[in-house]
């Protein structure tokens, strides 16, 4: 798979980019 099971905490900005790409783990990060 291209994710792992738990994503590993990432800096706002990939947070950010993340959250606009509509990536349903961003608020894991």
């Amino acid at each position: 798979t291209a994710k792992p099971a738990a994503p590993k905490p990432a800096p706002r900005k990939l947070r950010g980019a993340a959250a606009a790409a509509g990536d349903p783990h961003w608020q894991e990060f």
